[in-house]
């Protein structure tokens, strides 16, 4: 945490608020836990009040769809379906579904190949699950990652390379990720996450 200047009195108790830059847990329904780096926050030094002023705000929202939409661009495209097949599976037309205000604010994970928007499959299916919301978890824990077998978990030890693998720590034990597999990882309940591809 950096301190940038000291300011004034807190109003719930007599210690001094600083204006501080520092990380802001947010909790993304498509990716779990992200910590937004470098927000500006106005902390106590004493009873460790933080307030983050609005302005902050397009900065946070701007770095967690930044974060979702990676995830969302790195999921098979095979996964996904056109314009055309996203209004069927929803029982609307494509003028209905493109004027959706809930779509169109990204209720439904989407991504753009050559110039085409394609909507995720079981986002759509969980949009007309719901009726009103398409966003789902696209993380995987390790331990189901495990039970189907589809990543090996390696112990190595830091410092170690291997082409083709990534090396990160969770709770006192390293794993082994082969780079097909996105590079956002991140640890939510002391359990590692990796969004699988």
């Amino acid at each position: 945490m950096k301190n940038i200047h000291e300011t004034e009195t807190c109003e719930y108790c007599d210690g001094t608020v600083q204006t501080v830059l520092d990380v802001v847990p947010f909790n993304s329904k498509a990716v779990h836990s992200l910590y937004v780096p470098g927000v500006r926050q106005f902390k106590c030094s004493k009873c460790s009040n933080v307030l983050i002023p609005l302005t902050e705000m397009d900065k946070i929202t701007k770095y967690v769809k930044e974060k979702e939409q990676q995830a969302i661009d790195r999921l098979p495209i095979g996964d996904f379906v056109s314009l055309n097949e996203a209004a069927e599976i929803l029982g609307v037309s494509k003028q209905a579904f493109n004027k959706n205000s809930r779509i169109k604010r990204g209720f439904i994970y989407s991504t753009i190949k050559d110039g085409r928007t394609f909507y995720y499959r079981k986002s759509v299916e969980e949009f007309k699950r719901t009726g009103k919301d398409g966003r789902i978890s696209l993380m995987v824990s390790s331990s189901e990652i495990r039970r189907a077998q589809i990543l090996p978990f390696v112990s190595k030890r830091p410092g170690n390379t291997i082409a083709s693998h990534k090396y990160t720590a969770s709770a006192q034990k390293l794993i082994s990720v082969p780079d097909k597999f996105l590079d956002l990882q991140m640890t939510h309940k002391h359990k590692k996450y990796v969004v699988c591809c």
